[in-house]
């Protein structure tokens, strides 16, 4: 995908220059182009506590804006390779957490770009990963639904459809990216 080609033409000129670089966890979910870059001296690291380099290529998931603002705190340079569509999606967390809603994000919590997102919304957000967790929330004033990139569309709808009844108002981002609904076939829900 377009985010993933970014992520490793960032790294890619990274490569090239002089210093010490790490990549913010796995800078993509392919472990050939980890390994490569790792041969090219770009290492992922985990914790950011006790590096010692001169900087951090953000990986293309994304991350919290406290944990951007804990590796500026350290002096590192900084390249962010997330992907301009996970970007809309900490945009579209921050507004409607700014905006009062309760958040629904769709996605898996474990996932790197959740973890990021829910930073986006001062971890206020509750993570859904299927319809059938639909019946554990509460009925809620205004409610503001977005999406893991990477999820199926199809399963994304059916959860907003299923979260209809639960709220007065509802705002929804379809951030699902081109790739993921290319990948996965769209069927009607109904």
């Amino acid at each position: 995908c377009a985010g993933v080609r970014r992520a490793f033409q960032i790294s890619e000129e990274i490569a090239d220059t002089e210093g010490t670089w790490f990549t913010l966890g796995p800078l993509v979910h392919n472990k050939s182009v980890v390994d490569y870059f790792r041969q090219k001296g770009i290492d992922p690291v985990e914790e950011i506590d006790n590096l010692d380099g001169d900087g951090v290529i953000i990986r293309s998931h994304g991350i919290s804006p406290q944990l951007l603002e804990s590796i500026r705190g350290k002096g590192l340079l900084i390249r962010d390779a997330t992907c301009p569509l996970v970007e809309r999606v900490h945009e579209a967390a921050a507004l409607l957490q700014s905006e009062g809603y309760d958040i629904i994000i769709f996605g898996d919590i474990h996932h790197p770009e959740v973890q990021g997102i829910m930073g986006w919304c001062n971890h206020t957000a509750k993570v859904i990963t299927s319809i059938d967790e639909v019946q554990n929330q509460k009925i809620v004033k205004k409610m503001g639904i977005i999406s893991q990139t990477t999820r199926n569309e199809t399963e994304f709808l059916a959860v907003v459809e299923a979260l209809l009844p639960l709220a007065q108002e509802i705002r929804v981002f379809n951030t699902i990216c081109s790739a993921s609904r290319k990948r996965t076939p769209f069927t009607c829900i109904r």
